[in-house]
């Protein structure tokens, strides 16, 4: 599987000039930081703790899922 958050097509589409891959392990790195830094901005929301508690875990489901579904073009040719 090949798409363009890979080496093979990587800033064909924009013409970007960025670094040709970016390792699988900084995106799961910087989850922990968008993960627990949302938690503050919901607070300032003005909404109840137990609203607030709903939403970031949601949000929380919501980044794993994303990284696991991001994580399939990293599972071939030691992209990780």
């Amino acid at each position: 599987m090949r798409n363009g958050h890979t080496p093979a097509k990587k800033n064909q589409t924009d013409g970007g000039q960025t670094p040709p891959n970016v390792p699988l392990r900084y995106l799961i790195g910087f989850a922990a930081v968008v993960i627990t830094s949302t938690r503050d901005f919901l607070c300032a929301s003005g909404r109840s703790d137990q609203e607030v508690t709903r939403m970031h875990e949601a949000w929380t489901r919501a980044v794993s899922l994303t990284i696991a579904l991001w994580a399939r073009p990293y599972t071939v040719e030691d992209l990780w």
